[in-house]
């Protein structure tokens, strides 16, 4: 079964542009670019990963993540950030708590992207998440 990935990002070529490359790849993969329509389709679809804008228009995405989480959402679930307001470099995957993140700066490298992506959800595969 494919992976499914969901993304959140106001810039909806970022969306086109991810939604594109990732299917590519064999994921499916599903872009909003508002938080509410975000919150249906983290329940609805139950992704196995979320790559996620910290700088939205109407809120940060740190702040929409924690929301998620409050409303019931699975804390085991990968997140990958992305964010034009950092360098231009991959800062290491992240585990707080047994979450794993990964944080992007824009523009990004796809290639360094996917490969984050795969070693989140490969993790869930060696470690026996579910």
């Amino acid at each position: 079964m494919k992976k499914r990935i969901l993304i959140l990002d106001d810039d909806w070529s970022i969306c086109e542009l991810l939604t594109f490359r990732l299917m590519r790849q064999g994921y499916q993969v599903t872009a909003v670019k508002d938080i509410e329509s975000f919150y249906e389709k983290a329940f609805d679809e139950k992704p196995d990963l979320i790559i996620l804008d910290i700088w939205l228009g109407h809120g940060l995405g740190t702040e929409v993540y924690h929301e998620l989480l409050q409303k019931g959402f699975n804390a085991d679930i990968p997140i990958v950030f992305i964010s034009a307001l950092i360098e231009d470099e991959t800062l290491p995957s992240l585990s707080k708590q047994g979450r794993r993140f990964a944080l992007f700066g824009k523009p990004f490298v796809f290639g360094d992207l996917l490969s984050e992506v795969r070693k989140l959800l490969n993790y869930e595969v060696n470690h026996g998440v579910s």
